[in-house]
């Protein structure tokens, strides 16, 4: 596995879509294939401009559900998360997170 994997799934919010519940109003995603931990491929699409991750989704001809990455939707705000998914390999201080100093802005 790549280093950049390692730095940038610390934390991921995805909604799930329904069954084919994805469109795009403009442009089309680039997708990569992953090989996931249980050995089941995964598309994985992003932005083929920016490389923003937009979503992830099984390799199939089936109808698909999508999980889009809330950080890639105008609507992040509304999409509050009600449950967690692979918190085996969670870093041990994760669920003491929201005891520690936070700032609104960056520390002065």
């Amino acid at each position: 596995m790549s280093t950049c994997l390692f730095t940038c799934l610390l934390f991921r919010t995805a909604v799930m879509s329904e069954l084919n519940g994805l469109t795009f109003t403009q442009g089309q995603p680039k997708e990569y294939i992953k090989i996931a931990e249980s050995g089941n491929h995964r598309a994985q699409g992003f932005c083929q401009n920016c490389g923003t991750g937009i979503y992830a989704t099984s390799v199939s001809d089936e109808p698909k559900v999508y999980a889009i990455r809330v950080g890639a939707v105008d609507q992040s705000a509304a999409l509050v998360p009600v449950f967690q998914i692979f918190c085996r390999s969670a870093q041990s201080w994760v669920n003491d997170i929201g005891a520690i100093k936070s700032f609104a802005d960056g520390p002065q």
